[in-house]
């Protein structure tokens, strides 16, 4: 269930935003992917997954859904307060950066476009512009990273996800990985709080590869 949850945590490290920029060197030192069949763009919704009311036996969206590994994300059904982009599921994960949470090929050799999220932070109302990093590792092993802003709640509208585009970009392209960090807000009192991370309508396009 979308809760507004009270998280908060000890921050102990500034987020950075450090990037690497792949060369096309670089690339053909990794190899080429040699597809099998033809790339195929997916959009993950998560609404075709159960949901467990309970928070103590959430169900991760596991270890290959539509061919993507999912760790520390869980499945979160709206019931009130922030709305997915498409109902009534969410991927969610709750960690402060107490344990990794990332989406990866979920098998080996295998890669992918990342095109588009949307994004929210769930911490209760009022909450503050909330701030994540994500980063993505590409196959030849070089990084790219980017600060996702989900802006702060408004009570006079309702409260819905932001979307993140990525299709612009061609550093987002080949990734084996993607890794979430804490999601960050100041709240009323100039505290730095931690909040939940939720993700919906995850889209990219992927490789298999021999």
């Amino acid at each position: 269930m979308l809760k507004f949850l009270s998280l908060s945590c000890l921050v102990l490290s500034a987020l950075t935003s450090a990037s690497a920029i792949p060369s096309d060197d670089d690339d053909k030192k990794a190899g080429e992917c040699k597809q099998r069949g033809k790339e195929r763009t997916y959009v993950a919704k998560y609404d075709d997954l159960p949901f467990t009311e309970s928070p103590d036996d959430s169900t991760p969206i596991g270890n290959n859904y539509l061919g993507l590994k999912y760790t520390n994300f869980y499945v979160d059904a709206y019931d009130g307060g922030i709305n997915p982009s498409s109902s009534p599921n969410v991927a969610i994960s709750y960690d402060c950066g107490a344990a990794p949470r990332s989406i990866a090929v979920a098998k080996p050799g295998d890669n992918f476009d990342l095109l588009s999220t949307y994004i929210a932070c769930n911490a209760g109302y009022p909450q503050g512009a909330c701030r994540t990093t994500v980063t993505g590792t590409r196959k030849n092993g070089n990084k790219i990273s980017q600060e996702l802003v989900y802006p702060a709640l408004d009570s006079s509208v309702p409260f819905v996800m932001t979307k993140v585009e990525f299709t612009n970009s061609s550093k987002w392209k080949d990734l084996v990985s993607v890794s979430f960090g804490p999601s960050l807000f100041v709240d009323e009192y100039g505290d730095e709080r931690c909040a939940a991370f939720q993700i919906d309508d995850f889209t990219y396009a992927k490789k298999d590869c021999t």
